[in-house]
């Protein structure tokens, strides 16, 4: 007779299951109950709420030359648990690399004029930009300030 463990998994929640360490097949467990064999399974939880992400300040340069130190928020969601926990080590440092790069490319070629008149526009190309790359790691860009 195998012994089976039961754990619940909460609303905002996913489990990920692993089988002697491959991928179950099949979507993520949860929300509720769900039974894993303890010798052979280990079960990772993610939280699938939405997060913040305070980018620090980095300095960009302009197209007319001026330098720039910028700041960022970003609010994301999990969206593909499997798909995360297999693709990404470190989500907080993989997105805020990713938040970086892509202001400092979108901000150079553009003026300083341009910059501030023209703040919700770079905003939402930046949230474009990274939603592109972020979902193909499961992550759904919800907004971005800068």
């Amino acid at each position: 007779m195998v012994a089976t463990r039961q754990k619940v998994v909460r609303e905002y929640e996913r489990a990920i299951v692993f089988r002697l360490g491959r991928l179950l097949p099949g979507k993520a467990r949860g929300p509720g109950l769900f039974f894993f064999l303890p010798c052979l399974d280990t079960y990772h939880k993610v939280d699938l709420s939405l997060k913040t992400l305070e980018i620090p300040f980095h300095q960009v340069v302009t197209k007319d030359m001026v330098t720039l130190e910028i700041d960022a928020v970003c609010y994301y969601r999990l969206e593909n648990a499997s798909l995360l926990l297999t693709t990404v080590s470190s989500i907080s440092s993989a997105i805020q690399l990713l938040v970086q790069t892509t202001t400092k490319f979108l901000l150079a070629h553009r003026a300083f004029s341009e910059v501030l008149l023209e703040r919700k526009s770079i905003s939402q190309e930046i949230k474009v930009a990274l939603d592109a790359v972020a979902g193909c790691w499961g992550i759904k860009m919800e907004r971005t300030e800068i």
